[in-house]
C-alpha cells in the first residue's frame, strides 16, 4: 500500500505557490501601475520595474562608521552574574540600488516636470515628512534604524491631496521619497555608533526603512482617493 499526502496537505502543497506567485503578480502590477501614473511610458515603466527588482539585491558600500558594541557574557565565578562588556566596533553603511538609488533619481527627474510654482509646496511636504520620520525613527541595537513602515507613505499622500490636489502623486512620491531618506536614514545615521549593527542598507531590507515603498504607496494611496 503506498503512503498517500492527507488532502489538506495535497491542497495546501498545491495552493500555496500559486498564491504566491499571485501576490508576487498583483505587488508587480501595482508597481508598474503607479509608475505609469507618474507619467513614464509603459517601456520606461517596465524598464524602472526590472531595475527596481534586480537592484534590490545590489548593496553599494559607502563608508563606515566606527563605535562600540555592547554584548553580555556570564561570569565564570559563581553566583555566575552576566557582565555587560564593550568592545570596539564599526558599521559598513551601503545604499541599496534599487530601492534608494533608482527612487532618488526618478525623484529627480519628476522635479523637472514640476512647475516652479510649486516647489514650496514640494518643499513643505518634504520637510514636513522628514519631521516625523525623524521622531518616529528609533535606533534598535543589533539591528538599526526601525521605523513604522506605513506611517511615511498615508502622511505624504495626504499631505500631497491637500497642498497640491492636481499633482498629488508627483509630491507625494517625491516627498515620500526625500523625506525618509533625510528624516530616517540620513539624520539618523550618527546613532549607528550606538546600535552595534555590523551593517546598515540605505533602502534596503536591511536596517532602514524601504525608500522606494513609501514612494509607491504613497502613489497608490493617490491613486485610490
Amino acid at each position: 500500500m503506498r503512503p498517500r499526502l492527507p488532502a489538506g496537505l495535497f491542497t495546501l502543497v498545491l495552493v500555496l505557490p500559486l498564491l504566491v506567485v499571485l501576490v508576487v503578480m498583483i505587488f508587480v502590477g501595482a508597481i508598474n501601475q503607479a509608475f505609469q501614473a507618474l507619467g513614464f511610458p509603459p517601456w520606461t515603466a517596465l524598464l524602472l520595474l526590472l531595475g527596481v527588482l534586480g537592484g534590490s539585491f545590489v548593496n553599494i558600500p559607502v563608508w563606515t562608521v566606527s563605535g562600540r558594541r555592547e554584548r553580555y557574557a556570564v561570569d565564570a565565578h559563581f553566583p555566575f552574574r552576566g557582565v555587560r562588556e564593550i568592545e570596539e566596533g564599526s558599521t559598513t553603511i551601503h545604499v541599496n540600488l534599487g530601492g534608494a538609488v533608482i527612487p532618488v533619481v526618478m525623484s529627480v527627474y519628476l522635479l523637472t516636470r514640476l512647475p516652479w510654482a510649486l516647489f514650496p509646496h514640494l518643499l513643505f511636504a518634504t520637510a514636513f515628512i522628514a519631521l516625523v520620520c525623524y521622531q518616529l525613527a528609533r535606533p534598535v541595537r543589533g539591528v538599526g534604524i526601525a521605523m513604522p513602515a506605513l506611517v511615511p507613505p498615508i502622511l505624504a499622500s495626504l499631505t500631497a491631496l491637500i497642498l497640491v490636489p492636481q499633482r498629488a502623486m508627483i509630491i507625494a512620491f517625491v516627498s515620500g521619497v526625500l523625506g525618509v531618506l533625510l528624516g530616517a536614514d540620513l539624520l539618523h545615521l550618527p546613532q549607528l555608533r550606538k546600535v552595534g549593527a555590523p551593517a546598515a542598507s540605505i533602502g534596503g531590507a536591511g536596517t532602514f526603512d524601504g525608500i522606494f515603498l513609501t514612494g509607491v504607496l504613497s502613489v497608490l494611496l493617490v491613486a485610490m482617493v
